[in-house]
């Protein structure tokens, strides 16, 4: 807007001044009002976001209760884990178990001698897959082979070392591999089978330039190239006293949802195995649960309260919303069903019904805060896991219907609370507008008194050229009269 910095110059009066003043004395009143909506506005709504947030931190807590496996979890505990492990797969049923890791699941194995390496050249080397089977016992004992499959690979020309023919095995994908170690004295190859359990052995007939690679356990000579490091095997392990077998050194079959993982074996060491119920993740749930939702409270409690004066320098203090129906509402409502979900958990559970479910730990006091204690929610989740798991999970429990609740006032789209915000936003829009007007009315304002001290000072300017004309034309006819004389 213009500006007139210097004085009137009929009048030397203070335009400047006395315009600033005035549009200033014009101005305060209305934008005093309108700071006063706005911090109104912007306080309620950060007040708002604060209730926001923390029911937000509850809602994230109802939901994270709401998992019936935190109810169902067990864990295991193991006499001695370097002999075997376990992983839960399922939900097993607690109880205790002993298992004997007899003799461990392996696939064949064997290598080459370890004085001087045998010739290689090319030809070609069959892997029949399969099984051996001995019946009989002593020098009765009779071996045979059953070949599965068979598999045929091919040294060309020009290929005449170990690593040429491990090389030729491991790119052929069989289900063998062969790799080469030094003994200090000489390289030997060994030959596995990449599998576990009895059905994971082969023999080797070799051909041409590899005929020396030739092996066949069942046969009286099995290879004078060849020797025998690992047969092919099932685990065995007496279980509950019962002496099984199994393909695999991780067995599944036992424990009804644990799988248990062999590492070695131990003969005549019978493992203990204990499955017990795991409530850490309940716990853990139900505690933060109660600390956001006191947490909650806390908040809102702080943003509605009134705390009268209590002397004669002292004046009341009120929060930011108090008397706000909704942040009342909203805190009578959460106060009155989790008080309805503790005292369902006592109907349930056979306990008193009057907001206190002393055997849970769990209580209400008149505040609407709830106090927990851990050990009396330890028993509790001992005793009747089910029951509270059936109470509180699914999507008809109690923790579901709280999440329920708190999303009819978070929902950004139908939420109440985020409906206030968004009004509140509103209302801040609306001011900075009226700041626009009041603004434009000022610079109206300020122009019209401009005018009007202009006016005052050219009419006064005119009248001191008047004054000035007659004072003159006066002593014109004073002097005249005083010469005639």
């Amino acid at each position: 807007m213009a500006t007139i910095t210097s004085s009137g110059i009929g009048s030397g009066l203070d335009i400047e001044g006395l315009v600033t003043q005035l549009v200033a004395a014009e101005r305060q009143a209305p934008a005093a009002r309108l700071d006063a909506k706005q911090e109104s506005a912007q306080t309620r709504l950060s007040a708002y976001g604060l209730i926001s947030s923390a029911l937000n931190s509850l809602q994230s807590a109802f939901k994270s209760l709401n998992n019936p496996a935190l109810f169902s979890a067990v864990k295991t505990s193991i006499s001695n884990d370097s002999v075997l492990g376990t992983t839960v797969t399922g939900t097993p049923a607690p109880g205790a178990y002993s298992v004997e890791v007899m003799q461990m699941a392996q696939g064949q194995r064997v290598m080459t001698s370890g004085t001087a390496a045998p010739s290689v050249a090319a030809g070609t080397l069959t892997f029949n897959l399969g099984s051996y089977t001995t019946t009989g016992e002593g020098e009765a004992a009779v071996t045979t082979f059953t070949a599965t499959t068979s598999h045929t690979i091919t040294l060309e020309p020009g290929k005449d070392s170990l690593a040429d023919l491990r090389d030729a095995i491991n790119g052929a994908n069989i289900g063998i591999t062969a790799s080469i170690v030094n003994n200090g004295t000489t390289d030997q190859l060994v030959i596995a089978r990449g599998a576990e359990g009895a059905n994971a052995a082969f023999t080797m007939t070799g051909t041409d330039g590899l005929s020396a690679f030739t092996y066949d356990a069942s046969t009286a000579a099995p290879s004078s190239n060849l020797d025998l490091l690992d047969a092919a095997q099932d685990a065995k392990v007496k279980f509950g006293g019962i002496e099984l077998s199994r393909a695999s050194n991780t067995i599944s079959d036992l424990i009804d949802g644990v799988t248990l993982n062999l590492f070695d074996s131990a003969p005549g060491e019978r493992i203990r195995i204990n499955v017990t119920n795991d409530h850490a993740g309940a716990r853990t749930a139900i505690n933060d649960m109660v600390k956001a939702y006191n947490e909650a409270m806390t908040t809102m409690k702080s943003l509605t309260a009134f705390v009268p004066a209590s002397g004669d320098d002292e004046e009341s203090q009120a929060g930011i919303l108090q008397g706000d129906s909704t942040a009342r509402n909203l805190m009578q409502t959460l106060r009155q069903s989790m008080s309805e979900g503790v005292s369902e958990l006592g109907r349930i559970l056979g306990m008193s019904v009057d907001g206190d479910v002393a055997s849970l730990g769990i209580s209400i006091g008149r505040d609407g805060m709830i106090t927990l204690d851990s050990g009396k929610l330890d028993t509790a989740l001992g005793n009747a896991s089910a029951d509270l798991s059936e109470v509180l999970t699914g999507s008809d429990g109690f923790a579901k219907r709280m999440d329920n609740l708190l999303s009819s006032y978070l929902d950004s789209s139908s939420g109440i609370l985020s409906a206030r915000s968004a009004n509140l936003e509103d209302s801040l829009a609306a001011i900075a507008e009226d700041r626009s007007r009041l603004d434009m009315r000022m610079e109206t304002i300020e122009a019209r008194y401009r005018a009007q001290f202009s006016a005052l000072d050219s009419m006064i300017a005119s009248m001191q050229t008047t004054s000035s004309y007659i004072t003159q034309m006066v002593d014109s006819l004073s002097a005249m009269n005083t010469k005639k004389k």
